[in-house]
């Protein structure tokens, strides 16, 4: 059998979507010659993948200057002839290793060269090739990214420079957002739950999955809140006769000066703060649409038909299993994504983007008029004018220049670079949502051209057949409510099922302590290990874990990033990290229970 053969048989058994895609052709201009070693190595594109004289040990060399030993997971680029990926699984055989290689030809080749069996056969082992940079975070998405160690041997990144110079693109977008969302939950989580539990009332309204292509080639005009919206607002009332009008909740008062009440208001904030711009607007034709941890005072102050979408958190997604689905809406940290992608899934064409600025054109954070806008001039005097206010907040949040989408240059910072980097991940998996910005200065958002305002306002007139949809929309709205009674079933399991968490992660409290004092004691703890293994998987078994565990994010990815349970670790560094998993487990059951105590009317 051939060495091609042998690691055919284990691809197509280990990696069955690689070996499907494989060509039935290596790589015609790479040539394969044994180092002095006696080892194959391969010259391609005149770059020599591999030392002439012997490519295991630079191999070894390149390992110990680059792998990381704490790393939770480490990306290679580029396979090669597998050198550099078998000295690392050699050396950390229980690390897993994803590896990056766009040119399936030439790792057909690599399969023809040596024998590769117990690499690609290595249960750690992922494999991304032959598929556009973008596509990588499915995978990342399955990945342990506590501590990620990326190793680049200088030969194959210079095979496909800018391939892989994506792939640093996409795994910076990618670990930014995790980092966002991590920072995002450790502030927000617990009024995440709160407003939940407030909002109970409104949860049984029909999710936007019922709004999914009703409106199949209808022009989207979909509103955000930058400095650009200024040049569109003149133009509305024109705009909303050829366009669905998609507004998020910064620019809703706007619409109502200008005499265009959208009929798509998108509001998702969960903050009291952000609910100030819906201050004194009064909204009477248009659709709400929210999602269930959003701020009370949002379904207060709009008194719409309401659509929600799909909740993002276990406590919201537990009551949603018990009374209906509702539809996921994207969220890319930003209302203007959760906006972009509803039009995307009401089946709008084009989608146009109106005050996505992502950026400080002319030095500017939003257009004039704006509640935010408002709030600097009203703190304001001659000593402190509104431009020094906002200039100190431009230049605080750590500027620097990017492509501007029609020409030149424009400030941002790395905030509004993980909304670009959303958009742009967005549009490549949906390449039929044709999208469109309409500001020119903004940043550069690759997929999204820009378009000048004037080709807007020479479309056809469609409003007749918007108003024809919209009251289709607002029939289901009216056939899809349902009982509220349906919800307290739910709300007894619940309760029953958070204080038997409670009660076991007080036990493991109080086991723990034991444990560490029979230790320091020199005495058996078998039986105290075995009512903790116990507790343990009472906890893993509970159907409200995730309920719980999900103010319990940030603990557990600390814990990650120190390196998780290592048998090497100090037994006093174990049973700390076990003491404070009890800990927050049982203060987490303890939050919602008092919240949803309150909530039903009971006493403590």
């Amino acid at each position: 059998m051939t060495h091609l053969e042998a690691n055919l048989a284990v691809l197509r058994e280990r990696f069955p979507a690689v070996f499907r895609i494989l060509p039935d052709e290596a790589e015609r201009d790479a040539e394969l010659f044994d180092a002095r070693s006696g080892a194959p190595s391969c010259r391609f594109r005149g770059t020599v993948l591999h030392s002439t004289f012997d490519p295991v040990a630079e191999a070894r060399r390149l390992i110990e200057r680059q792998a990381d030993p704490a790393a939770s997971l480490s990306i290679f680029y580029g396979f090669g002839l597998g050198y550099f990926i078998e000295v690392f699984i050699q050396r950390f055989p229980h690390k897993p290793v994803l590896v990056v290689e766009p040119n399936l030809p030439l790792f057909r080749l690599c399969l023809e060269s040596r024998p590769l069996g117990a690499v690609l056969a290595h249960p750690a082992l992922w494999l991304h090739t032959g598929a556009a940079p973008e596509s990588l975070i499915q995978q990342l998405d399955a990945l342990p990214l506590a501590k990620i160690a990326v190793i680049k041997p200088k030969s194959l990144f210079q095979l496909e420079p800018e391939y892989f110079r994506r792939t640093e693109g996409v795994l910076q977008s990618y670990l930014a957002r995790k980092s966002l969302n991590i920072n995002t939950l450790k502030r927000f989580g617990r009024l995440w739950v709160r407003n939940f539990i407030r909002n109970l009332p409104h949860i049984t309204a029909p999710g936007i999955q019922h709004l999914k292509g009703l409106f199949p080639g209808i022009p989207a005009l979909v509103l955000a809140s930058g400095p650009s919206l200024e040049k569109v607002l003149p133009h509305l009332r024109n705009l909303a006769d050829r366009m669905l009008v998609i507004s998020v909740d910064t620019s809703l008062r706007p619409c109502c000066t200008y005499g265009a009440e959208p009929d798509f208001a998108v509001v998702v904030d969960p903050q009291y703060w952000n609910t100030r711009h819906l201050d004194g607007i009064r909204l009477h034709d248009s659709i709400l649409v929210s999602e269930s941890a959003t701020h009370p005072r949002v379904f207060r102050q709009l008194k719409l038909p309401l659509f929600l979408a799909g909740s993002f958190f276990p406590l919201g997604q537990y009551f949603e299993t018990r009374i209906g689905e509702k539809g996921k809406i994207g969220a890319g940290g930003s209302v203007a994504t959760s906006a972009w992608d509803l039009a995307r899934q009401l089946g709008c064409r084009p989608i146009c983007l109106a005050g996505l600025d992502l950026g400080f054109p002319g030095g500017a954070t939003h257009f004039k008029d704006a509640t935010f806008e408002s709030r600097f001039s009203a703190i304001c005097d001659r000593l402190v004018p509104a431009e020094t206010l906002s200039f100190l907040y431009v230049h605080d949040a750590g500027p620097f220049p990017v492509s501007a989408n029609r020409e030149g240059t424009v400030l941002t910072d790395q905030r509004m670079l993980i909304y670009k980097w959303w958009f742009e991940e967005q549009l490549s998996r949906h390449p039929e949502a044709e999208t469109f910005n309409l500001s020119a200065d903004g940043v550069l958002i690759e997929g999204m051209r820009f378009l000048d305002l004037g080709e807007l306002l020479t479309l056809p007139v469609v409003r007749g057949e918007i108003h024809r949809r919209l009251e289709k929309v607002k029939g289901i709205h009216s056939n899809r409510i349902r009982d509220a009674r349906n919800i307290e079933p739910a709300l007894e399991d619940l309760i029953r099922e958070l204080k038997s968490l409670r009660d076991l992660a007080s036990r493991g409290l109080q086991d723990t302590r034991l444990l560490e004092g029979e230790l320091g004691r020199g005495r058996d703890i078998d039986t105290i290990r075995r009512r903790l293994d116990q507790i343990d998987q009472g906890i893993l078994q509970a159907a409200s874990r995730g309920v719980v565990s999900f103010l319990l994010q940030p603990l557990i990815n600390e814990i990650l990033h120190d390196g998780g349970w290592n048998a090497k670790k100090p037994k006093e560094e174990v049973l700390a990290v076990s003491y404070r998993l009890y800990r927050e487990i049982k203060d987490s059951a303890v939050y919602h229970l008092d919240l949803l105590r309150r909530r039903c009317g009971e006493s403590h």
